[in-house]
């Protein structure tokens, strides 16, 4: 979430250069975004010709795969969590 939905977007443009393969590229977008923002991510991944993409957005599913930082105890190596 730290980077902007552009910034992914210019990603995969260059990465796609360098492959035959269509890579899709997850953006992420904070859970403010609104369908007009998704809209505008498609958009500027079709004009710049972006080869696939997809498009997530933070807390739309009831579980989280991903979480920014440790919400809760966790039960491992200190060193690999700290």
């Amino acid at each position: 979430l730290e980077i902007s939905p552009a910034w992914h977007l210019k990603h995969q443009v260059v990465f796609q250069q360098y492959v035959d393969n269509a890579v899709s590229k997850t953006i992420n977008l904070n859970d403010s975004a609104t369908a007009d923002d998704i809209g505008h991510v498609y958009f500027d991944a079709w004009k710049q010709k972006a080869k696939g993409i997809t498009v997530f957005r933070n807390h739309s599913k009831m579980t989280q795969v991903l979480e920014k930082g440790i919400n809760r105890p966790v039960k491992a190596c200190t060193v690999c969590t700290e």
